[in-house]
């Protein structure tokens, strides 16, 4: 997996592509740990290019979702294929995030 990261408006945008299993998930984690650190307040994940995500790629982001300032959806999602999505669902995920067509929608989200 490689991630490519940028920040706005006080949002932490995360764009993996490939599988988000063992082997990557450390970057992944302090990636958020600095992004929240820095003060940043929503997370947005765009998973255009993910094909892949493991209970443990789950958990990380749940574990960012409880240490965000915010607990009104402080994190959005867009880009996110079906196979990734059933994740999602069968976790109880989608309750506690937003999912939107693009970037843009997404930021808009939190203004």
């Amino acid at each position: 997996m490689s991630i490519h990261t940028f920040g706005r408006d006080n949002t932490f945008v995360i764009q993996p592509s490939g599988d988000m299993s063992k082997p990557s998930l450390l970057e992944l984690d302090a990636m958020l740990q600095t992004a929240l650190e820095e003060g940043m307040q929503n997370i947005i994940f765009d998973f255009t290019d993910l094909t892949y995500i493991s209970s443990d790629g789950l958990r990380i982001i749940l574990d960012a979702i409880k240490k965000l300032p915010s607990k009104d959806y402080p994190v959005a999602i867009v880009g996110m294929k079906p196979a990734v999505r059933s994740l999602f669902e069968v976790g109880g995920f989608m309750e506690l995030i937003n999912e939107f067509p693009d970037i843009e929608d997404a930021f808009s989200s939190f203004h």
